[in-house]
């Protein structure tokens, strides 16, 4: 049996959420085993994370020394944010725990205790009503513009390919606009940004977005159409499984010709 080693570094959607961080890692290990390979994976990733943190683990990664490294970036630089980082009658108002970054978003989960659930559900009501105010009034930003985050997407590669001989560009993820106003044509901005580095750089390249397309939002994503489900989890780790088996089968025909 083969066996390979997978670095990830990545956000929210590569860390998971909740208690448990329930993510796509041991899908993908799992789907990996059938095909006859055993594999030892490291995650990286942290909820909320830019590609800045992926830069500031170049060393960690390295000494973990994997054969495959996963890069999961451009959603959280893409968002775009009710902007709370100035002084208006709107964020006097706003009670303090909703200027944290992120508490504007919706929430992804609501409990299955039906009064926490309630609660919940009201609070994202007000989430989703404050996010608009917010936007409307206070206006809108970036934690990252697209030119920043391609300088730095493509300075991580080129260090990186120094020590790893296989990375894989992920893109960013598909989103609901209607919960995410904005985000979409950001998102378009950023992944764009993705593909040509990594055909710069000729590395892989993993279209996640067009894969989601063929799901409806209940099937694969949790109540905020950004993160994915329990099951959206385990697909996407086949989904990964199956990128790297056809690069190693690519591979064994490629030599085989020789």
């Amino acid at each position: 049996m083969d066996f390979i080693k997978i670095a990830i570094v990545g956000d929210s959607i590569s860390e998971g959420l909740g208690s448990k961080k329930y993510n796509y890692v041991n899908s993908l290990k799992e789907n990996l085993k059938k095909a006859q390979i055993e594999s030892d994976i490291k995650n990286f990733a942290v909820s909320g994370t830019t590609i800045d943190y992926a830069i500031d683990k170049i060393e960690e990664i390295n000494r973990f020394n994997p054969d495959y490294l996963f890069i999961f970036y451009g959603n959280v630089e893409a968002i775009i944010r009710p902007d709370l980082r100035k002084e208006t009658i709107i964020t006097t108002l706003l009670p303090k725990r909703y200027h944290k970054m992120f508490m504007l978003d919706p929430r992804p989960f609501f409990s299955k205790n039906i009064f926490k659930s309630f609660i919940q559900h009201m609070d994202n009501i007000y989430r989703f009503l404050m996010r608009r105010v917010v936007c409307k009034l206070n206006g809108t930003y970036r934690l990252m513009e697209p030119n920043e985050f391609a300088d730095k997407y493509d300075y991580f590669i080129r260090e990186m390919k120094l020590h790893v001989k296989n990375i894989v560009c992920i893109s960013n993820v598909r989103i609901d606009e209607r919960y995410f106003p904005g985000t979409t044509l950001s998102l378009d901005e950023f992944r764009l940004e993705i593909q040509r580095i990594s055909s710069i750089n000729n590395t892989m390249y993993v279209a996640l977005n067009e894969w989601q397309k063929q799901f409806l939002w209940k099937c694969i994503y949790g109540n905020d159409h950004y993160h994915p489900s329990k099951d959206g989890y385990e697909q996407m780790g086949e989904f990964f499984a199956n990128q790297i088996l056809n690069k190693i089968n690519k591979e064994e025909k490629d030599y085989a010709r020789i």
